[in-house]
């Protein structure tokens, strides 16, 4: 394959416009891609809360087997929405190391805060909504 297909996309950095081309339709914005990322990690980690909890593993088998799973479906769908957005961070080190071998920080900060403000949410979410019903709690809670 030709480099400089590899090269006109930002080499394996993420970037707001570097995966746009004219087959992808419009231009995202970094708002808009700080959205995409704040989405696609709450996703994430939401699956991840969900599958690790103690209380409901010790309970359920299945939730404790199946939950490698779930998480790496929950992966995949993240990139399947992601990637033709802004390459998918859901990870700041996954930005980070890229940018820094290539020296490109243009519109950086969707993929420190946009993963930050996803996972911050979706432990909120997991602490609030869920801590509340009836034998949910952790047992180290108790």
């Amino acid at each position: 394959m030709d480099s400089s297909f590899f090269d006109k996309r930002g080499g394996g950095t993420n970037g707001v416009t570097s995966f746009q081309d004219s087959l992808l339709g419009p231009q995202t914005t970094a708002n808009e891609a700080f959205i995409a990322e704040v989405i696609g990690t709450f996703f994430l980690l939401t699956v991840v809360y969900a599958t690790v909890d103690p209380q409901r593993s010790n309970n359920t088998l299945h939730i404790s087997a199946l939950g490698p799973l779930a998480i790496g479906m929950a992966i995949t769908v993240c990139h399947l929405f992601l990637i033709p957005i802004d390459g998918c961070s859901v990870n700041p080190a996954r930005s980070f190391g890229p940018a820094l071998v290539a020296n490109s920080w243009r519109d950086h900060w969707v993929f420190w805060w946009g993963p930050l403000a996803g996972a911050l949410l979706a432990a909120l979410v997991n602490e609030t909504v869920f801590k509340g019903r009836k034998g949910f709690e952790a047992k180290w809670a108790k």
